[in-house]
């Protein structure tokens, strides 16, 4: 028999098995709109409910609970098969699902230096919201914006998730933007509208209610942007956004982008950019060249961003 909707299955199990789509995209590393999705899916597929949908949120329902034992055997024995099968050291092969900013902005300003290192690398780049099925070998790696690590998931943290409001200076002084402002009523915002696990992820409202400023007018001067594109329109002069300080720096350092309202409007939340691979994955050579990679990128732009910072207050 033909199997398919594996992917919308490893999903389902991940709901199962945690009690929920927050906690289940928090494991898997993606939105809670994502496991949403491909939960629909496969109900169109087999045309019947599995999730309870209320006012509060989605939980199993009893007909998708009849079969939770057995799709987490099943999962994890595909897993277990895969892992057996596989000889990734006679691959050159590495498949990755990104974060669609960071296969934007990070990654492609060391992707020299990966080609320099492993000029034979086979790479295969995902930045879709579909559920990375690191599990069934779908995928090499995953970056992901995430706390702690499931069980059966290893993870290299690259960055603390360190942002604040991002402008040109042409842009801070046409709307007279700094320390002491006080609104940002009439201020045109960017920001991509996106679903998160975090708790306490700082888009521009919520860091408005964290510093007290009068937020940005949602119906003037206001951009929803989906997946990418808020740093282009501050580059282009046309906006604020909230950025990440570890794939803004280039920007910073140069001065296409300041910070107007200086340290005080840096947060940090409780998640970090992580590097994430499957427990007990039999790494290749080149597997294990590219986390040593990635480990050396991100030290050596952390330490730049540490010394940016402190050169704010000296």
């Amino acid at each position: 028999m033909k199997a398919t909707h594996l992917n919308n299955l490893r999903a389902l199990e991940a709901v199962l098995r945690t009690g929920g789509l927050r906690s289940a995209a928090a494991e898997l590393g993606v939105t809670a709109a994502a496991v949403g999705q491909q939960i629909r899916s496969l109900e169109g597929y087999i045309g019947h409910s599995l999730l309870d949908r209320s006012a509060n949120g989605a939980t199993p329902s009893d007909f998708a609970k009849r079969v939770s034992s057995d799709l987490t055997r099943h999962i994890s024995g595909l897993a277990d098969v895969l892992g057996r099968l596989r000889t990734p050291a006679s691959s050159n092969r590495l498949s990755i699902s990104m974060l669609a900013t960071f296969a934007e902005i990070w990654f492609p300003r060391h992707l020299g230096s990966l080609f320099a290192e492993l000029p034979e690398v086979d790479l295969r780049l995902d930045t879709s919201q579909r559920v990375a099925d690191l599990q069934t070998g779908e995928f090499d790696f995953a970056v992901r914006h995430m706390g702690s690590p499931s069980e059966d998931e290893e993870s290299l943290v690259l960055f603390a998730d360190q942002t604040t409001p991002l402008c040109t200076p042409e842009f801070a002084a046409r709307y007279e933007l700094g320390p002491d402002t006080t609104s940002l009523k009439h201020v045109p915002v960017a920001e991509v509208d996106f679903v998160s696990t975090s708790p306490d992820v700082f888009k521009m409202a919520r860091w408005c209610e964290h510093f007290d400023v009068e937020p940005p007018n949602l119906d003037a001067g206001f951009m929803r942007l989906q997946n990418t594109g808020d740093r282009r329109m501050a580059l282009a002069g046309l906006a604020l956004y909230q950025g990440g300080l570890f794939e803004a720096y280039p920007d910073l350092d140069s001065g296409r982008l300041i910070m107007p309202f200086e340290l005080k409007g840096v947060v940090e939340g409780s998640y970090s950019f992580h590097l994430v691979w499957r427990k007990g994955m039999r790494l290749s050579s080149i597997q294990k060249s590219f986390i040593d990679w990635m480990d050396v990128r991100a030290k050596g732009d952390r330490d730049a961003v540490e010394r940016f910072l402190a050169l704010q207050t000296s």
